[in-house]
């Protein structure tokens, strides 16, 4: 294994894996030793020269710790279960969502460490909204950020409570979005949001939210005021170095499909530049070497190099399989992944967004216990700036079901984001998946 030198070329000149913090969980006989040295790596994050990382291992006995890249822990917190992380080059701290996930901790809170000893500086478990919410209801990998302009303040992302907001550590609330414990699917309320990512973005008075329930990605102004929106299935985002390139991926254990991470070259417009086939837990960028990332799946952490390749060659697409529908409960026209109840009639049952960007042939499978029909919709992207999206969907095609049966529907095109929408003449269960393909 690499432990930070390739040959006679240093650090920064190296391309491919570079460096990796491996599962010992998966190895034969659970071996300790460099680079199998954790259990299962949930959030990370570079500090000012990339020379040491702070991760998250959530695997019992649960760790927060600082290493260096030849595999020196610097300090370990033991029963720190962090599920979302940031770290300030200005005050040389580290900044946590820690999940109260031990009898002894009786609130979730936001923790900032002492990059250099793990010492803790502050703690906050109550703003002016309400407690701190629960950081594993829908787990975000960028769910708490120092606020670019001012390390003294923050964005918490509170799913649980439907709500992104700006505070201090005294619980003062200076920016939000979406209204705290109400969940909601309009522009000023939200449903489960996973992360929020101001980097550059923030300065040009944004912030991007994902709003995962939704299935949607969000860009407000600083004054509440919706500038763009997109459409993905249970979204994650993270900006990519200092820039205005975007990483949309769904998660390392997405429920909706295996799409990958997309680099959008232009913030949340549908413009994707470069794609990473695998899944990723979250995506962290190098701070001086421009497109090398962390990347996190199968219990452990990889560092890769992407230059030689980001914008020389079209990426390998993979077919892929992704869930639509799955016995869910149906409700006022909305489908909750997770639950079963029957469909009634005349509901309009909407899958998630099918996003076949580098995957254009495509064949979506329905089966619903009651015939009805089956629209295609295109989301449409026709608003007079940038062409974004309007945050409308338009029907394309049309297609029976009949009951009992699986229903193939084929498309050899490519419509970018897509979704199907289903109608059932009579009460019934609905199932649905999607399979696409390159070529």
């Amino acid at each position: 294994m690499n432990r930070g030198k390739a040959g006679n070329r240093s650090h920064g000149e190296q391309r491919g894996l570079t460096w990796a913090l491996m599962s010992s969980g998966l190895t034969p006989l659970a071996r300790k030793y460099p680079p199998n040295l954790v259990g299962d790596i949930m959030v990370a994050r570079y500090n000012a020269d990339g020379n040491v990382i702070y991760a998250s291992d959530c695997q019992s006995p649960c760790r927060t710790f600082a290493i260096t890249r030849d595999y020196r822990f610097l300090w370990s917190i033991e029963k720190m279960d962090t599920r979302g992380m940031d770290y300030s080059t200005i005050s040389d701290t580290v900044l946590a969502y820690q999940f109260a996930r031990f009898p002894e901790e009786q609130r979730h809170r936001i923790v900032e460490l002492d990059a250099r000893s793990g010492r803790i500086i502050h703690t906050l478990q109550e703003t002016d909204l309400g407690p701190i919410g629960d950081p594993i209801e829908v787990t975000g990998i960028g769910c708490v950020y120092y606020h670019p302009a001012d390390h003294g303040k923050f964005w918490v992302v509170d799913n649980e409570h439907h709500c992104v907001y700006c505070t201090d550590w005294a619980g003062r609330i200076h920016h939000r979005y979406g209204e705290y414990n109400v969940p909601g699917e309009d522009t000023t309320h939200l449903r489960y949001p996973i992360c929020v990512s101001p980097s550059l973005i923030h300065h040009a008075g944004g912030i991007v939210v994902s709003d995962w329930a939704n299935h949607r990605l969000l860009n407000y102004s600083l004054s509440g005021r919706l500038n763009a929106s997109l459409p993905f299935p249970f979204p994650y985002a993270s900006y990519v170095n200092d820039s205005n390139c975007l990483a949309v991926f769904n998660g390392g254990n997405p429920p909706g499909g295996w799409y990958g991470i997309f680099l959008l070259g232009d913030s949340i417009q549908a413009v994707p530049r470069y794609h990473i086939p695998m899944n990723t837990n979250f995506i962290v960028s190098h701070p001086t070497i421009p497109f090398r990332f962390l990347l996190s799946w199968d219990c452990s952490m990889y560092e890769i190099d992407y230059r030689e390749r980001i914008y020389q060659e079209a990426p390998p697409a993979p077919p892929i399989q992704c869930w639509l529908f799955s016995q869910t409960e149906h409700h006022q026209g909305r489908s909750v992944w997770g639950r079963s109840e029957p469909l009634q009639p005349a509901e309009s049952v909407c899958s998630p967004p099918i996003v076949d960007w580098f995957r254009p042939n495509k064949n979506l499978i329905v089966k619903a216990t009651s015939g009805g029909k089956a629209v295609l919709e295109a989301a449409r992207f026709v608003t007079p700036v940038y062409g974004n999206w309007d945050g409308g969907w338009e029907p394309v095609e049309e297609c029976g079901l009949a009951a009992g049966r699986a229903t193939s529907i084929h498309v050899a095109r490519p419509f970018g984001v897509c979704r199907l929408r289903v109608e059932l003449s009579s009460t019934g269960h609905l199932e649905g998946w999607a399979s696409l393909s390159a070529s």
